[in-house]
């Protein structure tokens, strides 16, 4: 027997001698793969992991027996080489707290993660690396906060030298803007002799004569009454009738700097700002390591299956190299994802028959 095949039919075996050396005899079958929820893995894992891993075998061995368990990442303790999301899948034990499946066995993990290669291929038209990764791993994207911008009050006015008059519209504006109270206005020559000096011009600039007050700018109401209610689409078809609410006119305001100086003390809402820079990076080294062998660039078609739904040559590249990806520096081995490949077409071509028979 190579070498190989030994250190894994060891691994295989660790956890049957465990349970045997458990009960104390060798009558009762081992116990079925459970999900251990406080050590977030599967019980059986070193043993998948010990065969079903690309890896030497002295690696294999130590792997198997508990040694360099560090190491290991998450989606290996949980028999997920290619950490599929979801729930109910076949074989599927549990997941853990970010939605990773726990598989009772590397094989069924493998199966799972070309069932659903073949989805995006066949039904989503997901071709090309770069389509299926960003599906498969979507980009988590930074959400950056920027500060507000300075309100009125902190606007900087030009400074004004002793003596000299204040330009039209500064003395207003300090006033509302710069802090202590408003200087008191004085009279200058225009507004008590009038235009052109005249006597009538002088009496009316005193405040006599019937001079009418400033009207407003629009005689708009501060707030309109209620609009016609549109009627809801389609009411009776199936839709609920939606409540309208009434809108109201300050509901249209947009915020701007005329609302920072009448309160400058208010502080004005911070935009966010999503940063994926990173997350693009990754996403197209990602595509490039899985379309590595297979297709020159990521942005090509990969051709993972036949027009009819067989699995290419490519399937198992791709998968191999995604594999790499999602556990590295470990790799799941060829056997376990040719047997996976084989198991879900297996899976589908029962359901296909189940299909036609309930058909007829």
């Amino acid at each position: 027997m190579p070498p190989r095949a030994f250190i894994i039919t060891i691994a295989l075996l660790a956890p049957l001698a465990a349970s045997f050396a458990a009960t104390g005899e060798g009558e009762d079958a081992p116990a079925p793969p459970q999900f251990l929820p406080a050590a977030r893995s599967v019980s059986n894992w070193r043993a998948q992991a010990g065969g079903n891993l690309d890896l030497a075998p002295e690696r294999a061995q130590a792997l198997a027996s508990g040694v360099h368990e560090k190491s290991v990442t998450r989606c290996v303790r949980l028999n997920n080489y290619w950490c599929v999301k979801g729930v109910g899948w076949n074989g599927m034990l549990a997941a853990d707290a970010e939605g990773h499946a726990a598989f009772a066995s590397a094989e069924e993990g493998a199966a799972v993660a070309a069932l659903l290669l073949r989805r995006y291929y066949m039904s989503y038209s997901r071709r090309s690396a770069q389509a299926i990764v960003s599906r498969w791993a979507p980009a988590e994207c930074r959400v950056v906060r920027l500060a507000s911008r300075p309100s009125a009050s902190a606007i900087p006015l030009p400074p004004i030298r002793p003596g000299a008059k204040s330009p039209p519209g500064i003395a207003q504006s300090r006033a509302k803007l710069g802090p202590g109270p408003a200087p008191k206005a004085t009279p200058d020559a225009l507004s008590t002799r009038g235009v052109s000096q005249t006597l009538r011009a002088r009496w009316m600039a005193r405040g006599h004569g019937k001079i009418a007050k400033a009207q407003p700018r629009t005689r708009i109401a501060e707030r309109l009454p209620p609009l016609m209610r549109a009627p809801s689409i389609a009411v009776g078809l199936g839709e609920k009738p939606m409540a309208m609410p009434d809108l109201k006119l300050a509901s249209l305001a947009m915020p701007g700097p005329e609302l920072d100086r009448r309160d400058p003390a208010r502080p004005e809402p911070v935009r966010p700002i999503i940063n994926c820079d990173s997350e693009t990076n990754r996403l197209k080294a990602y595509a490039q390591k899985a379309s590595a062998g297979v297709a020159a660039s990521p942005d090509e078609d990969l051709a993972l299956f036949t027009p009819e739904g067989e699995p290419t040559p490519n399937l198992a590249r791709v998968m191999e190299n995604m594999s790499a990806v999602e556990i590295g520096p470990l790799r799941a081995d060829k056997a376990v994802i040719a047997a996976g490949i084989a198991r879900a077409m297996a899976a589908i071509r029962q359901a296909q028959g189940a299909a036609e028979q309930a058909s007829r």
